[in-house]
């Protein structure tokens, strides 16, 4: 005789673990992000669970800010150009002039090497789920794999 709800509870149970592993990462994620101005920190969004299909639930969550995949990733050299306003205004402590404020009408950005903060993060939990997996003798497939390649 099966038990009644028995599904049901499994399903809650594993949404309350898929949801408590999201906002670990989150936390993990806010604690390694470059906190600068915060807008960062304050673009988070998630966890949200979804049902991919029977017995699949997925965390999405993440950060919305432009930064957050600057700061990861990085930039090639680019150039900025003043669109809202005549020129681009910067304190340029090495100036022609000494330290001062300069406007250009655009620059050269050199680019930016990213940090790799998110990245790392994922490929770590992405083996720290698959090592408690396994132990638990379940199969994984990991659906964030391809953000660190």
């Amino acid at each position: 005789m099966p038990i009644t709800g028995l599904r049901e509870q499994v399903i809650e149970f594993a949404s309350a673990v898929a949801e408590a592993a999201a906002e670990a990462f989150l936390a993990d994620a806010d604690a390694a992000a470059p906190e600068r101005s915060g807008e960062l920190k304050r673009s988070r969004y998630g966890p949200t669970l979804s049902f991919v299909r029977e017995n699949v639930i997925r965390a999405t969550c993440g950060y919305s800010a432009p930064q957050a995949e600057w700061t990861d990733q990085g930039t090639r050299s680019h150039p900025i150009v003043a669109r809202r306003a005549k020129s681009l205004r910067f304190f340029w402590d090495n100036g022609p002039d000494g330290p001062g404020w300069y406007n250009f009408p655009a620059v050269n950005h050199p680019g930016f090497e990213g940090s790799g903060w998110f990245t790392d993060l994922v490929v770590n939990w992405e083996d720290y789920v698959q090592s408690a997996v396994e132990e638990g003798g379940v199969s994984w497939a990991p659906p964030i794999s391809s953000l660190a390649s």
